[in-house]
This record gives structure tokens, sequence and C-alpha cells, in this order.
């Protein structure tokens, strides 16, 4: 009896621990994906209040998170380093003015980097950023600057001439307009195929991010040009689905969607 005891005691150590390591294996640095800072939670899912963002925000520092750039996370990937279990990439999608209004001052005071994917015609129009908001942002070293395409249109029907206009033609234009090197690209709406990676890897883009789309196999984000990404919303009273999704666990449980 004490032999069969024993026994089972191992099993179950060994289950744990198994779990465990396999859990570990399959821990990914979670990158969040933000759209607008306002008062529209409610009703959009693209939306999340100055309140619950600079809680959100609190959090990760009052935590000790290692918020890192999005360029510490590919370098990271290029050199096959490890980062902690407590790492997190925040970006943010389109380049809204209230981004600049709302989110930029609670990340400049807590000092967390954050990428934020512009579309390059609309830099200057009604409710988006303008060239001065910009260059601020970049030179508190806290924001970096991305394209999201020049006009975000979808990009898998369009021939290789548009292709190549929104996604090294958005690159080439912010640089001239910012001075600044653009090594990030973001597929509008997510949607991508292997013919539009191929344009941003000749573009000279670093890597790109996605929304939830592309192959499960890509769910460890091991393709830097098929960055998936964790939508935040505003429609939890509470932090702990926040927390949730910062595990780098999240992942595993999302079924992947067409890339287009």
């Amino acid at each position: 009896m004490k032999f069969k005891k024993t026994f089972l005691v191992l099993i179950i150590i060994f289950s744990i621990a198994g779990v465990y390591f396999h859990l570990q294996s399959r821990y990914v640095v979670p990158i969040l994906m933000y759209h607008h800072i306002d008062g529209d939670g409610e009703d959009s899912s693209l939306s999340v209040s100055p309140e619950n963002f600079r809680r959100q925000m609190q959090f990760l520092a009052a935590h000790k998170y290692n918020t890192i750039s999005l360029a510490e996370f590919v370098q990271s990937k290029v050199k096959g380093e490890k980062l902690p279990h407590n790492s997190v990439v925040i970006t943010f999608d389109d380049g809204y003015a209230d981004n600049y209004g709302y989110a930029y001052p609670v990340l400049k005071e807590y000092q967390i980097p954050a990428t934020i994917f512009v579309i390059v015609d609309a830099i200057g129009e009604e409710e988006f950023v303008n060239l001065e908001q910009m260059k601020e942002m970049c030179a508190s070293g806290v924001i970096t600057i991305g394209s999201h395409s020049l006009s975000h249109v979808y990009l898998p029907d369009r021939d290789k001439t548009t292709l190549e206009r929104e996604i090294a033609g958005s690159k080439t234009k912010l640089e001239a307009r910012l001075r600044e090197k653009i090594d990030f690209f973001c597929y509008p709406i997510g949607h991508f195929n292997e013919k539009i990676q191929q344009i941003v890897k000749a573009a000279g883009y670093q890597a790109a991010c996605t929304t939830n789309r592309g192959r499960v196999e890509t769910n460890l984000n091991q393709d830097l040009f098929a960055l998936k990404r964790i939508k935040i919303t505003d429609s939890w009273p509470n932090l702990f689905i926040f927390w949730v999704k910062l595990s780098g666990y999240y992942n595993l449980f999302r079924t992947a969607r067409s890339p287009y």
C-alpha cells in the first residue's frame, strides 16, 4: 500500500512538472494592441477610456512589468535571447490624436515605451496626430513611429504596384517627414499574405504586426513578419482580464484567424 501511494505521488509530481515545463516552452511576450484612448468604450471595442488606460499603465508600473519597446522585442528574437516572463510590448494602431492627448502623457510619466502605427496619408487630418506631435513623441524616447500603410486599404486584393506604394512608399514618406528610420509595419486590419510579407521585407522593415491573423504555428510569434497582438478593450470593470492577457499564455487559447 505504501509503495502504491508513493508511486501515485510521483506520478502527480511528474505530471505537474510536465505541464509546467510545457507551458514554459509555450510562453510568448504579449504584444498589446490599442486604438482609441477616449470615452467611447461602451460603444466601441476599439476604445479604452483615459481613466482605464492610466489604471492599466499604473498596474504595469506597480507590479514591475518589464515594459519593452517593439525594437527590443525584435532584437531579442533575432539574437535568440529569452526575455523575462513579465515582459510586455505596447502598440497603437492608426495614429489617432487621442494617442497624443491621453496616452502619450501617461506613457511618458511611467517611462513605458510604445509604438504607434500611423496611417501616413491621414497625418494632420481631423482626429489624427499631426507631424509636430509625432516629432515631439519621437524626441521623448518613449514613442516609436511605425507605418500602417499610406491609406489603410485592404492589401491582399491589391496589385503589386499598389502594394509597393502602400508599404514601401509609406516608409519612404514617413522617413522623409520625420527624419527617423521606420523599421516596423502593421498590416491594415491585420490582413496579409506571403506576397505582402515579401514586399514588407524587401522594403527594409525589420518586422510587421498583425492582429490574431496567421497560421496556428505563428502563435508563438516566431515569424517576425506575422507578429500576433492582443487587443485591449474597455469592456471589463476590473484589471483581472488585463492581467490574464499579460500572462504570456493567452495566445495558446486563441483560435488563429485566416490572414486574408
